[in-house]
């Protein structure tokens, strides 16, 4: 029975060690970038893209290339647009701080690396006032060097993903016990537990509800320098993850999006992180 309730919390947290004598040459080579943001307004419009894409760091130049976007929005009359465009390419300059923290053109930013200069985290947020406030998430890990091989290893799924219905919205995110397990670089089952909670509108209470646990079939292209597609079935669609592997393999960051049958554009946005379960 679904439960009722006035407040509830849920937020994709990062932990990592952090540096304490890292310089802008500690970080070069290739990345893979997800990020998530949410912007809403006191007129009742709400909007969340994600957004993924390779950098390219070499001795204080920072090659950003186009970013595929995804944004789904609703207006205060529960109209819902869900789009695909593309961020357009930069040419930036970096530099990083003894403790890991990174500038983009000579402006500090909320962004961190780790102490092996392989993964960075941001989490920003801006406009908080009476009109509009909005937030940030996003991550970068450094890629392979050649295809990441998955079969046979099991990975520990953890996502938050956000759909609009009308004025209603509903976010859904998986328990602690989903798992996803590869057969090979292409295919693999999710066993996912998920949890939701929905508003019928903005005034409305939260109701949260579980989705039991589901043996899904998973599809996957995976490219010599670790991008990946995932696409993990259910009977009306299919959930998207779009993002990157570590040089290991040990984890994955990736955007999510539900794209219905028929279609091709997604119509959720969220973030998600795969995680290696060791034998």
């Amino acid at each position: 029975m679904p439960l009722k309730v006035k407040k509830v919390n849920r937020g994709l947290e990062v932990f990592f060690k952090a540096p304490t004598d890292m310089t802008t040459s500690a970080v070069s080579g290739s990345f893979g970038r997800v990020y998530l943001g949410v912007i809403m307004t006191a007129n009742g419009h709400m909007e969340i893209e994600t957004e993924a894409n390779l950098l390219e760091f070499a001795a204080g130049s920072l090659d950003y290339s186009a970013a595929e976007r995804n944004r789904i929005s609703r207006n205060s009359s529960g109209e819902v647009e869900a789009h695909v465009e593309s961020a357009e390419a930069e040419d930036l300059t970096f530099a990083i701080a003894a403790d890991g923290q990174l500038s983009i053109n000579g402006e500090p930013t909320d962004g961190y690396f780790n102490d092996t200069a392989d993964f960075a985290a941001f989490g920003e947020s801006n406009g908080e006032d009476e009109t509009e406030a909005g937030f940030s998430q996003t991550l970068f890990v450094k890629l392979p060097a050649a295809t990441p091989n998955l079969a046979n290893k099991r990975y520990r799924v953890m996502f938050l993903d956000t759909e609009f219905r009308g004025k209603a919205w509903r976010l859904t995110n998986t328990r602690f016990d989903s798992v996803l397990t590869w057969t090979s670089n292409t295919a693999g089952t999710a066993a996912l537990s998920q949890s939701t909670l929905v508003k019928a509108n903005m005034g409305a209470q939260i109701v949260s509800g579980v989705i039991g646990a589901s043996d899904r079939a998973v599809t996957a292209q995976i490219a010599a320098n670790g991008a990946a597609t995932l696409n993990i079935a259910d009977p009306n669609g299919a959930l998207r993850l779009k993002g990157y592997w570590n040089a290991t393999a040990s984890y994955g960051i990736f955007t999510t999006g539900y794209i219905p049958t028929g279609e091709t554009v997604p119509q959720s946005a969220g973030l998600a992180v795969l995680v290696e379960i060791p034998d």
